[in-house]
């Protein structure tokens, strides 16, 4: 998989995506790194990098900008979209234009077969 780099140096204009964990355990596991074992060791370290980039992110197209997120709609859900993880492992997000901007809520860490 290709590697992406942010570094603090690179600089948006505008707001940034309000980013929302759709439940506890994905919001655990982003801000104090409570790993559940049903995840290994490099997903969860490549979605606090993907979740950072969403936060960075000033829109949505900044997200498909960066070809290395395979960012990409999910076939049979027209709300949902995935992004890259690891080989194997997918980020479902969705998105919502709201007045103050795009808010990207984030659903699940699954499998391939199970974004398909």
């Amino acid at each position: 998989m290709t590697s992406c780099v942010l570094d603090d140096t690179h600089s948006f204009i505008g707001n940034r995506l309000d980013v929302r964990f759709s439940n506890r355990e994905l919001e655990r596991l982003y801000e104090h790194n409570e790993r559940p074992m049903k995840y290994p060791a490099e997903v969860v370290q490549t979605f606090r990098r993907r979740i950072r980039f969403l936060e960075a992110a000033t829109n949505t197209m900044d997200l498909e900008l960066l070809t290395c997120l395979e960012h990409a709609a999910v076939r049979g859900q027209k709300d949902m979209r995935s992004i890259g993880l690891t080989s194997g492992w997918h980020l479902l997000i969705s998105e919502e234009d709201t007045l103050l901007g795009t808010m990207v809520t984030v659903h699940a860490i699954v499998k391939d077969h199970e974004a398909a």
